[in-house]
């Protein structure tokens, strides 16, 4: 049996009804349990595992007895460790009925079948007494809640509601406490995927910013980012890394929402983001750290564990700050249930920045490294230049382009700007608005059907323009949603009209990844438990309902080429979409040296004209057996 799923079409931005597995959203969800590398994190393993061993033999030493609970057992792996450890009893809870059925298997299959109450329920749910989930309250909860910011996924409310109903007071916690570190930073690398600057056009001309956009606080979402890939020469580091929040899970000392502290100034310059990292305690008497520092402030250095299922977060100041060498810098730290943010300054505490321009609700971080990219944009404003004239009226085809506003300062007649998503058509209303581009300007959803008509395009128009990019596309070649929309708006287009992209490629080439490749390698054996039937699960519902392709910002993820670029598919957009037949691509790619290869990267470049071209890939000439450079402003 099947059933019929919506799906969101980027290229013609509808929704389209596809036939799935019966069951395909029950396999989803199962699929995006897998956990990415995290069974893979030898680290985290071994201290968890560490850490259960020392705590039970100490509380045995001691004659007293251990009562074990798991919170989110998922695969049953910590459970397993417990029991291993000789713990009295056992009790796992797991609220998502499949992979609760997958870690009864694991269990089982391990020999903890009669050593492990396995109950399916949320902790919240757990309920304690002689009918109980759990006879009598646990002393020992080994839990791994945590994400890239520590508490966003619920750290802090589930570790409170098991202290109040499931635990005894004098308590064990697994890890016992956690410390967030902050270091202050200049980087205009990072702070161009936050602030939009102003965009210098050609002879003096400037694309200008209202205040609001200035003086916007931003939002606090996190930023994640493998730090350890980040050049040193995008960033300077103007204080030391200094611990400013710290969470203990035992509940003995109080968690405070908001921490204020001093820090002195290493190096002048513009404060103008916060590099941020956590490490737990994980046992009680501090010896056992497990940190996610970048690998300057990591105690092992270089030699850190990879992982990318907790990363370093990014967080950028509602307002950057100049400071001097060796000047005091009051850091405020903050945090609610799930999030946290910061600010300098001695000023009253300042609550979670919400955005006030409309730019962090319409566009990702990708997107505000494109616009803000002065490489890209010059490249954008040459072609534009050399056809661009005073007479010529433009169409745009893109989501948060400044294309538009480029013309308009090149001095084009007419501007039709369509944007298909209405937080960025303020955006870019606001940015003409100060501009004081008026008359020439209009400002349009983008609509498939020719809705506007003649009753818009009063002539016909002669500059068609994209960078191209759109907000719903997630793979490369989603963004080809121009040359259908090209091909839709040739009504309106003059016999001689300038099509700029005129063309793009797609490209790929082999890459040996060196440690992508875990977020979807079975586990297998972790710490000499077999978890193969948790693989099993996971690889069949991920073949029921994931895409065998996926986007990631490869300049994060270290790995060398195998082989030459080649080409796979070009695209001509000075013909109509629908003048081409199916297009099919079959090729032998031969190796360029003796290695693995484990991925293949995919992009696309943009052939502005004869002269200008975009690539979306490689940002530097690839070298087989070389690490690839790749743009750090795109997915690929």
């Amino acid at each position: 049996m099947s059933v019929f799923t919506q799906k969101l079409n980027p290229i013609n931005g509808n929704l389209e009804w596809h036939l799935q597995n019966d069951n395909y959203d029950y396999h989803q969800e199962i699929a995006r349990s897998a956990y990415a590398d995290m069974l893979h994190d030898t680290e985290r393993n071994e201290k968890y595992y560490s850490s259960l061993r020392k705590t039970i033999s100490h509380l045995k030493k001691q004659n007293i007895k251990t009562n074990v609970l798991d919170i989110g057992t998922g695969t049953g792996l910590l459970s397993m460790m417990a029991a291993k450890c000789d713990a009295d009893s056992v009790t796992a809870c797991e609220a998502f009925k499949p992979i609760a059925n997958c870690a009864k298997q694991v269990m089982e299959n391990n020999g903890y079948k009669n050593k492990i109450k396995l109950v399916t329920k949320h902790s919240t749910g757990l309920t304690v007494g002689i009918d109980g989930d759990l006879q009598e309250k646990a002393n020992i909860l080994v839990a791994e809640l945590f994400d890239t910011e520590l508490i966003g996924e619920g750290a802090i409310p589930s570790f409170n509601h098991a202290h109040e109903n499931l635990l005894k007071d004098d308590c064990y916690v697994i890890p016992c406490a956690a410390t967030v570190y902050a270091q202050v930073v200049e980087s205009q690398f990072v702070s161009n995927w936050y602030r939009l600057n102003p965009v210098q056009v050609s002879n003096g001309k400037t694309i200008s910013l209202p205040e609001n956009i200035i003086n916007c606080p931003g939002a606090s979402a996190v930023c994640d980012c493998q730090l350890n890939q980040l050049p040193s020469p995008d960033f300077h580091l103007l204080t030391e890394p200094i611990p400013v929040l710290k969470f203990d899970f035992t509940k003995q000392i109080p968690i405070k929402r908001n921490e204020t502290v001093e820090i002195k100034v290493n190096k002048s310059g513009h404060a103008q983001a916060v590099f941020v990292w956590w490490e737990l305690q994980m046992d009680f008497e501090g010896e056992i750290i497990l940190s996610c520092a970048p690998k300057w402030a990591h105690p092992e250095g270089g030699k850190s564990q990879w992982r990318d299922h907790w990363m370093q977060a990014v967080y950028f100041l509602p307002k950057a700050v100049t400071v001097d060498k060796d000047q005091s810098l009051t850091l405020q730290s903050s945090h609610d249930e799930f999030s946290l943010w910061f600010n300098l300054g001695n000023e009253e505490l300042t609550p979670s920045p919400m955005c006030v321009c409309g730019a962090h609700i319409a566009y990702s971080r990708t997107k505000f490294g494109m616009m803000n990219d002065a490489t890209r944009l010059k490249k954008y404003t040459k072609a534009l230049e050399r056809i661009i004239k005073s007479d010529s009226i433009c169409l745009s085809l893109s989501d948060g382009s400044w294309l538009p506003l480029i013309a308009a300062k090149l001095g084009a007649k007419k501007i039709y700007a369509m944007d298909s998503e209405l937080p960025s058509r303020r955006v870019l209303e606001s940015v003409a608005a100060a501009n004081k581009i008026k008359g020439q300007f209009l400002v349009l959803p983008i609509c498939e059907n020719n809705v506007f008509g003649n009753s818009v395009f009063g002539s016909k128009v002669d500059i068609l323009i994209g960078e191209p990019y759109f907000l719903n596309s997630v793979l490369p070649w989603d963004n080809l949603r121009f040359w259908y929309l090209r091909s839709i708006y040739n009504l309106f287009l003059s016999d001689d009209a300038k099509i700029m992209p005129q063309s793009a490629v797609l490209k790929g080439i082999g890459l040996n990844l060196e440690h992508l490749w875990k977020i979807k390698a079975p586990v297998g054996i972790v710490e000499e438990f077999n978890i193969e039937a948790f693989d099993q699960v996971i690889s069949k519902s991920s073949n029921i309902s994931d895409e065998s392709i996926e986007p990631h910002p490869l300049w994060e993820y270290p790995g060398t080429a195998v082989t030459l670029p080649w080409t796979l598919l070009e695209f001509n957009f000075i013909k109509k979409i629908h003048s081409h037949d199916r297009l099919e691509a079959k090729q032998a790619i031969p190796f360029a040296q003796d290695g693995s290869c484990n991925a293949v990267g995919l992009w696309i470049e943009w052939q502005l004209d004869e002269q200008e071209i975009i690539s979306c890939g490689p940002s530097e000439q690839i070298v087989p057996g070389k690490p690839v450079v790749w743009d750090r402003f795109c997915k690929q």
